[in-house]
Order: C-alpha cells, then structure tokens, then sequence
C-alpha cells in the first residue's frame, strides 16, 4: 500500500467505475489512521471485525471494478486502484467483487504491528518449490534463476556459490518489519552469507541485507545497472554455524537493523537508493550459498 494513506491527511480521488477517470476530489481528514484489520478475497464477501473501525483501504487487483459498502454508503474502486476513505464508526465491510482485492482497516487504537505474512516451512519436503506461506501467500523467486524448496522444515535454495536469489512475498506494503532466523553456514564464504531481501521491484532495484565475513551486517542498494551500493556496516559477531534472528524495520529511508532480538544500528538509503527502491512492496529471504537456510519468516506492517 502506498505510505502516504497513513498520514494525517490524504487525497481520495473517486473514479467513475466504468472509465475510470476521476470524478471528484476531495480533501479527508484520516482521525482514525492506524493501520488495524487486513482483510482479502476473490469475490463478493462481507468482512466482520473484532473492533469498531472509522476508514479503510482496498487495493483491486482485478481487472473490472469492485464496490465497497459500508451501511448505507457504497464505494466505487476501478481496477487496479489503491483507494482509501475514512467513514463512521463500523464493524462489518462488504466488497462486491468478482476478483481478487486486499485491504486493511483503520482505527484510533494504536495496534501492535498487523501481521502479513508468516511461514514456519513446517510442511512436507519439496525440494522445487517452496509452496505457500502459511498465511497464503505464494512466493516469488528473482534475480538468480535458483530453485527454492523446503526440507526439514526449513527453506533451503540451491544458488551458485557467489550469486544472489530471493524469495519474497508481495506485502502491498512498503514500510514492514521483516524477521527471519538464517543459518551464517561454515564454507558460505566471508560474503556469501545470507539475510533479508527488502523492497523488491525487480532484479535491479531493491535492498539487501547479509552478514560479512563473520564480524557485521550489511545493508544494500542494488542498482538498475546490475552493481550495487553498500549503505552501511553493521558491527555484528557471529560464527559459522548460528542461526541468528535477523529483522529489519523499515520507515521511510530508515532501516532498522535487530540481531538476535538487539538492535544494532540504522542504515540511512541516499535520496537516490531511496527512489530507486521507494515502491518496492516484495519482501522476504536473501542468499548467497546453497548452504543457507531460512526459518520462522514473519513480515510485518511497521509501526
């Protein structure tokens, strides 16, 4: 979702559904503007929440245009539009739909961070595919052509010593907390350590953050000519062999770096790793070695 909707005030634009140009706009003021319950479908459904909510916002992923109806007031959402409204208080949200659409409620309560995407990899062992996260997600493979899959538990891929494959899933959201325990394996190498994939656009624009040479954590800007920038060094003692919980918080060109539960630093993006990557909604694992494996992936709507 686009970061602007949670700011103290938005620009709605309604389309008429069937052109789908704009036909009024109007400035609304977000009094309710944290982000609550996520909700999705496929086709016509009412939704029911466990609290009162004030607004929403609904991504159409479809190609025909859908309806929110809340009460008496019905919304019209062309396709492929992001669209977000504050409304009275309600408990209950009926998209009328005949494709796919997600969205999350807001509220006044401040939440703990809401929940996207989780997977324990706790299924049978598939050594082409990685499945589906738990929470239904599929999981997209870039930048080198590797297999994922998953064995004992854990995700395991089988990239080229030296080369770079992700896996991530698409969070419709661009400031998350991604988290996720790596295995820093013995003969990766002192850079082919693994970590977190963030901001994934495609092959050439996105971060990458991986342990180095047994004593930091590293941020990266991959650029659209195939190089990359180091954003920062993050001191950080690890041996081969330990899994450490890696998680990285992002808000705007903040990343926040964890390591075993302890923050370690922030790497700032420069005004231009910061546009390249400012759209990037993909989160998930990064690997170097195809000794690395990955487990208890979590991402998260960032507070």
């Amino acid at each position: 979702m686009p970061d602007e909707i949670l700011e103290d005030y938005a620009m709605k634009v309604t389309r008429d559904p069937v052109s789908g140009k704009p036909v009024q706009h109007t400035i609304t003021t977000l009094t309710g503007s944290y982000a609550q319950e996520y909700f999705q479908g496929s086709s016509t459904k009412t939704h029911t929440f466990n609290n009162s909510m004030r607004g929403f916002v609904i991504r159409n992923k479809h190609t025909s245009s859908l309806y929110v109806v809340v009460g008496a007031q019905q919304f019209p959402v062309a396709a492929g539009d992001v669209f977000t409204e504050m409304v009275f208080p309600f408990k209950q949200i009926t998209i009328v739909a005949s494709g796919p659409y997600e969205g999350y409620c807001l509220g006044d309560e401040k939440p703990l961070p809401a929940l996207i995407a989780s997977d324990t990899f706790e299924r049978a062992d598939n050594s082409s595919s990685l499945g589906v996260a738990e929470t239904g997600q599929s999981y997209i493979i870039g930048v080198t052509a590797a297999t994922w899959g998953v064995s004992g538990g854990k995700a395991i891929q089988n990239v080229t010593a030296g080369l770079s494959t992700v896996a991530v899933i698409d969070a419709y959201a661009f400031d998350v907390e991604v988290e996720c325990d790596v295995l820093m394996p013995s003969g990766a190498g002192p850079s082919n350590y693994g970590g977190l994939c963030l901001r994934y656009m495609d092959n050439n624009s996105h971060i990458f953050v991986r342990g180095d040479s047994r004593t930091s954590i590293r941020v990266y800007s991959k650029n659209s000519g195939g190089s990359y920038d180091t954003v920062s060094v993050l001191p950080f003692t690890f041996s081969d062999g330990q899994v450490v919980k890696i998680k990285a918080k992002t808000i705007g060109k903040d990343i926040e770096i964890f390591a075993n539960g302890v923050s370690i630093g922030v790497a700032t993006l420069s005004e231009t790793q910061y546009d390249r990557t400012k759209h990037g909604t993909k989160h998930g694992m990064f690997a170097k070695s195809p000794l690395i494996t990955f487990d208890n992936l979590t991402i998260k709507l960032a507070e």
